[in-house]
């Protein structure tokens, strides 16, 4: 989608005639209302999909640019929506095949072209393929068999893949390695939610739009709390206690202490969270509090409703420390 042939000639708030047309990513201000347009990129994703046999799932295309080549599993990411379960959507869509989404392997563009391309390894959690209209096949490869794809990007993505798997004896990409790239991922979706939130705002005010925020987060994170739980076969706070476990792949992103573990209680301090830098640097420490912050609560919940967290203050929002307090009702 080259940029530079998209254009706006009216205003999307009043409908008046631009003065002069959207196009090349500037912006124009309307002179009948205080809108400004932007041409903004669209944002899509991809992924490389790999099978218990270690093959890659691809798909012919069915639609242009590049209909009847092959390449990944992939589409845009709809307003509002997580990145990854973008990914989920879309795969599902095209193949009938449900993904785990792993590990970040980089994001692509390409200048004049609208479109901000991400991909991630993914792994099948079901095998058999159903091709609906937007594809006109689709099947599994070896990696030393691949057809030609049909981007530019889609090489040099195969090219990372094949290094990230080199020497592993799992297709699973390792727990260092997923978890160093939640701080990458959080950024991600920040970059694709804050402008989104902010606009929201400006349509129907702040309130209703943090409300609508903390909906969608509060739904997700449940939801990563429940699969959680069916994943480890737990709803007990040892088995919560490994969710906390994760985080000493982040690095120095986050730092904490741990006060008190064990059956009835799990108690500690994180003393620098890089995520609330981040939302500093981004000038939305208000959204990283509701996009960051707010889905401990709800992950716990979706966990265990038997598990209740207690928090008074956190970096995000201003505190030296963030006070977890988790205990068994």
């Amino acid at each position: 989608m080259n940029i530079n042939k998209s254009i706006i000639k009216f205003c999307s708030a009043c409908g008046s005639k631009l003065e002069a047309p959207v196009k090349s990513g500037k912006p124009v201000k309307c002179e009948k209302c205080p809108k400004t347009s932007y041409l903004d990129p669209k944002v899509a994703v991809g992924g490389v999909i790999i099978n218990s046999s270690k093959q890659l799932l691809l798909v012919k295309r069915n639609i242009e640019p590049n209909i009847g080549k092959w390449s990944f599993p992939s589409g845009f990411v709809d307003s509002g929506e997580i990145i990854e379960e973008a990914l989920k959507r879309e795969t599902l869509e095209e193949t009938g095949i449900k993904i785990s989404v792993g590990q970040l392997i980089g994001t692509y563009s390409t200048k004049n072209e609208q479109i901000v391309f991400i991909a991630y390894l993914a792994n099948t959690k079901s095998e058999e393929i159903t091709i609906n209209q937007e594809i006109q096949d689709a099947d599994f490869f070896d990696f030393e068999n691949l057809p030609h794809l049909a981007f530019a990007h889609d090489d040099e993505i195969i090219q990372k893949t094949k290094k990230i798997l080199d020497g592993k004896t799992e297709h699973e990409p390792s727990k260092e390695i997923f978890n160093i790239s939640l701080l990458q991922k959080r950024g991600i979706e920040a970059e694709v939610l804050i402008p989104l939130i902010r606009n929201l705002e400006k349509e129907i005010g702040k309130e209703l739009a943090h409300q609508l925020a903390r909906n969608a987060i509060k739904e997700i994170a449940e939801k990563q709390g429940k699969d959680f739980s069916s994943m480890i076969q737990r709803d007990d706070l040892d088995g919560f206690q490994s969710i906390q476990e994760t985080w000493s792949g982040a690095g120095t992103d986050i730092i904490y202490e741990i006060l008190e573990s064990n059956k009835n209680e799990f108690n500690f301090n994180v003393t620098k969270c890089r995520f609330a830098e981040m939302y500093k640097q981004l000038g939305a420490e208000d959204l990283g509090y509701i996009l960051s912050c707010g889905r401990d609560f709800s992950l716990s919940s979706g966990y265990s409703e038997n598990i209740h967290l207690d928090r008074t203050k956190t970096i995000m929002e201003g505190a030296s420390f963030c006070d977890f307090r988790y205990r068994k009702n």
